[in-house]
């Protein structure tokens, strides 16, 4: 990614931090949103321009807000029924396991005598 260093007066950086802090950003990243803004006709995307757009974007966050907990209701079912899968089929190997141990056949292993040798 192509770099670019600038030089600014002490006021400009205060006020640039300052700004950055406030939203919880880096300067540099503040710079990019303000050079986007510019390249976009001056509209800063994210700051509010009046009680409007405030209240825009708070229906537009519980909309997405009411959305994201139905999802999370939907994925907690699947998981709930997975989980009862999962143990479901342990359950049925547990029990084939034991059927084909029963269904061996016992392996009698041949004794070996050992007797003593004549010389």
């Amino acid at each position: 990614m192509p770099t670019v260093h600038l030089s600014l007066p002490d006021r400009v950086y205060r006020e640039l931090r300052r700004e950055a802090e406030a939203l919880g950003i880096q300067v540099t990243d503040l710079i990019k949103i303000y050079i986007n803004a510019g390249l976009n006709g001056g509209h800063i995307v994210g700051r509010p321009r009046d009680e409007d757009d405030i209240m825009e974007i708070k229906k537009v966050v519980a909309e997405l807000s009411q959305a994201l907990d139905d999802r999370f209701s939907i994925l907690e079912s699947r998981i709930y029924n997975l989980r009862k899968l999962l143990s479901s089929i342990n359950r049925r190997v547990s029990e084939l396991e034991e059927t084909v141990e029963e269904m061996r056949p016992a392996v009698v292993e041949p004794e070996i005598l050992h007797t003593p040798r004549k010389r």
